[in-house]
């Protein structure tokens, strides 16, 4: 195989085992979530009141998610550039900022599947990651599909992921299909 086909495999098999390892657990705790509704997502200088759930608020229950881990999560990004830096360096590893940023994405969509104020926290981040066009389209793509995870177990974000679909651009759209194809057949 030819070396340039080997970053776009491998970000393509990254993001097919974060999304099978999410598939069965979002799957049991979408039977177990309640339909409470959600507000709207505060602005940004309101986030630090909102992540840092004190006590129940109308969202649900105290949240899981703390500002760090947002902080955190949006710190990962994976951009183009840096992707690629890395892979220059050690082009037989899967670079370690996909690997991190999937493992911190991973560990948030699922306390937001457990907590609706958290995932009203969560769905704006994950907006921010589907948009960002510095952002590596394969970790584009995860953050479309952690969307949907959420937009699915709370119907109150099936518009947010509306929105981020129209708006994602054509080679996120492109991986998430083919991502979504690759899972049926198996």
């Amino acid at each position: 195989m030819r070396k340039r086909y080997w970053l776009p495999l491998g970000l393509l098999g990254l993001v097919v085992y974060f999304t099978l390892q999410w598939q069965d657990t979002s799957k049991s705790t979408e039977e177990n979530i309640s339909k409470a509704s959600v507000s709207s997502y505060a602005p940004e200088a309101q986030m630090e009141k909102d992540v840092a759930h004190s006590e129940n608020t109308p969202e649900g229950p105290k949240g899981l998610i703390t500002e760090s881990e947002v902080k955190e999560l949006r710190r990962s990004f994976p951009h183009t550039q840096d992707v690629k830096a890395e892979v220059a360096e050690n082009p037989h590893q899967t670079p370690s900022s996909l690997i991190k940023f999937a493992e911190t994405l991973g560990h948030l969509v699922e306390k937001g599947l457990k907590n609706p104020g958290d995932a009203n926290l969560l769905i704006n981040t994950l907006e921010d990651c589907v948009l960002d066009e510095n952002v590596i389209v394969s970790s584009r793509a995860l953050c479309l599909s952690r969307a949907e995870q959420l937009a699915i177990a709370y119907p109150q974000f099936k518009s947010n992921f509306s929105d981020m679909r129209k708006n994602a651009g054509a080679e996120v759209l492109e991986l998430e299909r083919r991502k979504k194809s690759f899972i049926k057949k198996h």
